[in-house]
């Protein structure tokens, strides 16, 4: 009996280790760690500073017309590495900028779908993206959603931009513009018109500040709105499609040739200080294919985006 009970206990553990595994990554300077965890055929992440959880565990995955890849996947191949590239830029923050990260990749698999998302840490905060590859025979791809949710926790106030939409008969070109509100309540964020913020938006948990934004916006996808969900803590990015929706609940429909690239999520998280001075958004980005730069000078640049 008592070999009989030692199989099936390593059986059970043997079975425990197939249905969870997490993968972790630390920053350059080891301060923040991320971890991916595979678990029952779902994906999450979370990502702590030491000791303190700074975002709770939160699901991963993008949803297709034809499949959900945030549930029932199987683990394909995990990759990790390290960049570390330097580039000038003719106007910004600085004259020399260095885009230097920790990264983890996981690529999964459901029916004749791939799924890869890549993260990169920094020592200021953390971005992932979702690849859809050509994989199956697939050549495009609809996209109607994103799993993605950003449970920050020990949720303490925020700082965000309501989209107003054409509601109250707004210029239709205006709700991107607008003043930031303190919410110092998750309730009064969460009902406030349909709880969509523009972004970025700025979290404090009572240790770090956190910025919700993305970076590498570009090409069929529309700039995402920060929604705070029911869940106390929990941001998800509720997509615009392809065109304004002014504050419009319905589907969402992003019809992408493969490999389809989401913009990057990202987090910057620390001082005030810090998110002032993060590059993060400038290192996610990919190079200008303008080729002549030389009329770009700092006061022009700020003329233009005054």
């Amino acid at each position: 009996m008592r070999t009989k009970s030692l199989l099936l206990l390593l059986l059970f553990a043997h079975c425990s280790l197939l249905w969870a595994e997490d993968y972790t990554v630390t920053s350059p300077d080891g301060s923040l760690k991320a971890t991916v965890s595979f678990t029952d055929g779902k994906l999450s992440y979370s990502v702590s500073r030491g000791d303190r959880a700074i975002v709770s565990e939160s699901p991963l995955g993008l949803k297709l017309s034809t499949s959900n890849l945030s549930e029932s996947l199987e683990l394909v191949e995990v990759d990790s590495g390290t960049v570390d590239d330097s580039y000038t830029l003719p106007v910004g923050k600085r004259s020399q900028y260095r885009d230097y990260c920790h990264t983890l990749s996981v690529t999964t698999m459901r029916d004749t779908w791939r799924q890869t998302i890549m993260s990169r840490l920094y020592d200021d905060g953390f971005a992932f993206r979702y690849i859809i590859p050509k994989y199956g025979g697939h050549t495009s791809v609809v996209l109607t959603d994103e799993a993605s949710l950003i449970r920050v926790n020990n949720f303490k106030n925020c700082h965000a931009c309501r989209f107003l939409g054409n509601s109250g008969g707004n210029d239709p070109n205006y709700p991107y513009e607008g003043l930031y509100t303190q919410y110092t309540s998750w309730s009064t964020l969460a009902s406030t018109g349909d709880g969509r913020y523009n972004s970025p938006t700025l979290v404090y948990n009572g240790k770090d500040y956190l910025l919700i934004s993305e970076a590498d916006n570009r090409s069929i996808f529309c700039t995402s709105l920060t929604k705070a969900e029911e869940e106390v803590g929990a941001f998800s990015y509720s997509w615009t499609g392809a065109t304004k929706d002014y504050a419009e609940e319905k589907e969402y429909r992003i019809s992408c040739t493969l490999p389809a690239y989401t913009p990057w999520r990202m987090v910057v998280c620390g001082s005030i200080k810090e998110i002032f001075e993060t590059t993060m958004t400038e290192n996610r980005c990919p190079p200008t294919t303008i080729k002549d730069l030389s009329w770009i000078k700092p006061g022009v640049a700020a003329w233009y985006w005054g």
